[in-house]
């Protein structure tokens, strides 16, 4: 395959990784052993995936750093590349309902993935009630974002004409791995043409900034930037531990409460994610009198055969979460992301991935380290108060191996100096919440979900839709 390189969102992500600051993701399926038209072993499911692996290639990649930093670092080939490094199955504590699970589920996200191989692993969390097995896979965020992610899980699904079959294997037959004085000569023959390539960019980014600067002049307001948003205990230093919950909500209530409205899906989740930290942040008796900041992950390409990388662009959000009135919320979130993304493409979605690319490697990597570890953390304002994140994944339930996939969740990884990030992934007719928060400040992940739940209710009563299709109850 040759050198692929890392590119300026995937780079960013990897040298944001700190030794409190885990750059994974986690991916969870929740699998029907009971249902199934076959009967379910560890070893079976294994090798089912070894055989399907071949159309997932990155899994098989590993990460090298470039020499003296003189580049980004490159995905490379592994030529020893064995699937039993990368599994690793548990048993929950009885009776293995939600709360076992979610807390096994954590316990994973608080370790770093091993970077002598590629950068994933399989986590069976096995004992599970009602036959339930998850198949938690924690890849490193800088292989895949969102929606690369969603195209993976839909390549190693079952084809519904072969009702799950046998998939063809293809053998494996790695390129050897570059030498050090190869990743040397492409590193260095990388950089004329990107020196070739930064006036045009520099151009773009002035073109972009006066159609922004005149928008915003327009409007007569000013943009949502990050190190506004107030300090609030969601912010500071984290340390390792991770807490980890779920909760689910029927993706026609909240077209219900949409339909007729300008409001899209998206602009309810911030809602239900605002009404929600309102009341977190009231239980902890720590309500700020302004809005906070949330970054909000918006696809800049949706390519349905995309299996690796990062197409994110850099939205920042206000979360009204001082504002008592939930039906004022509304409009307030849907305006600020209505600006949010015309100032963004006025910008260029891409420009922020583009510009990375010259950031020096050992310069990233010194200013993520200094920064988690700056008392600054606890004084100045955070760069974001959360993360909200909306991924659309598959509309219809699939089944793996011949095992029926009950529920699908996902969840990315905290930032420095934040404390929770809240991922919706949508799946077989459910809005699927995550939250994924370090104890250290928030202790009690299982408290974000139960204030979802509050926060829905709250809105289908002050919409007037109250009657609709009833949500999950939180686990």
């Amino acid at each position: 395959m040759g050198l692929r390189r890392l590119r300026g969102v995937d780079a960013y992500v990897w040298y944001n990784q700190t030794p409190t600051n885990h750059m994974h993701t986690l991916k969870v399926a929740i699998l029907d052993t009971a249902g199934a038209s076959v009967p379910y072993s560890a070893e079976r499911f294994i090798s089912e995936l070894n055989d399907r692996l071949h159309r997932i290639p990155s899994f098989r990649w590993l990460l090298r750093e470039t020499p003296l930093g003189l580049h980004h670092p490159v995905w490379v080939e592994d030529p020893d590349f064995d699937i039993a490094r990368h599994v690793l199955r548990t048993t929950a504590t009885a009776p293995g309902g939600p709360r076992e699970r979610d807390e096994l589920i954590g316990k994973i996200a608080e370790t770093p993935l091993p970077t002598d191989r590629p950068l994933w692993q399989l986590h069976l969390i096995e004992g599970l009630a009602d036959g339930q097995v998850a198949a938690v896979v924690k890849i490193h965020h800088a292989m895949a974002d969102g929606n690369a992610a969603a195209n993976q899980l839909l390549s190693i699904t079952d084809d519904p004409a072969t009702q799950g079959g046998p998939a063809p294997i293809r053998p494996w037959n790695p390129q050897p791995v570059p030498s050090r004085s190869k990743l040397v000569w492409e590193a260095l023959r990388a950089h004329p043409p990107q020196a070739r390539r930064l006036a045009d960019l520099a151009r773009q980014t002035y073109r972009g900034q006066r159609a922004a600067k005149e928008y915003w002049r327009r409007r007569g307001d000013l943009p949502t930037r990050p190190f506004s948003g107030p300090r609030t205990f969601l912010n500071g230093t984290i340390d390792h531990r991770r807490g980890f919950a779920t909760t689910a909500i029927a993706l026609e209530a909240v077209n219900e409460l949409r339909r007729g409205s300008e409001y899209s899906v998206n602009d309810l989740v911030l809602a239900i994610a605002t009404g929600a930290l309102r009341r977190v942040l009231q239980e902890h008796g720590d309500l700020p009198s302004e809005p906070l900041v949330a970054y909000v992950p918006a696809a800049t390409t949706r390519l349905p055969d995309r299996l690796y990388g990062n197409s994110v662009g850099v939205l920042f959000a206000t979360l009204p979460v001082h504002v008592d009135d939930y039906r004022q919320r509304l409009p307030l979130i849907h305006d600020g992301m209505q600006s949010a993304r015309q100032a963004s493409e006025l910008l260029g979605p891409h420009l922020f991935d583009e510009w990375l690319e010259y950031v020096p490697p050992k310069l990233f990597t010194w200013i993520a380290g200094a920064y988690s570890r700056s008392k600054l953390l606890a004084r100045r304002r955070p760069r974001m108060n959360v993360l909200v994140s909306n991924v659309r994944g598959p509309s219809q339930q699939l089944t793996l191996f011949g095992l029926p996939l009950r529920d699908f969740y996902s969840v990315g990884p905290l930032d420095i100096g934040m404390a929770l990030n809240i991922t919706v992934w949508s799946y077989a007719g459910n809005l699927n919440f995550t939250a994924l928060t370090c104890p250290a400040q928030l202790p009690n992940a299982h408290a974000v979900t139960a204030a979802i739940q509050e926060a829905f209710a709250e809105l289908q009563c002050g919409l007037g839709r109250a009657n609709g299709p009833r949500a999950e109850v939180d686990h």
